[in-house]
């Protein structure tokens, strides 16, 4: 599925860029990846929320994958 590899080339990004562990994606990683990064961690917690959303749906609407493409293209935009 799309967002299964959009989401696994997201946490290399992360690994590569941030040298952060991506094996737990909890509370901690966000707040970590969001300090680091300098995103906002509610965006970090919406690409997380909305990942599970689509992940865990075996139907996922066209609005659902633009949104989640969305929040990954304003955290890309916005890291440092």
């Amino acid at each position: 599925m799309l967002s299964e590899q959009k989401m696994k080339l997201f946490l290399t990004y992360i690994r590569d860029r941030y040298n952060i562990s991506t094996k737990d994606l909890d509370a901690n990683f966000v707040q970590l990846l969001s300090v680091i990064s300098q995103v906002p961690e509610s965006v970090v917690n919406n690409i997380m929320n909305k990942y599970d959303k689509i992940k865990n749906n075996p139907e996922v609407s066209e609005n659902e994958m633009v949104n989640f493409h969305l929040e990954m293209d304003k955290f890309y935009k916005t890291c440092k």
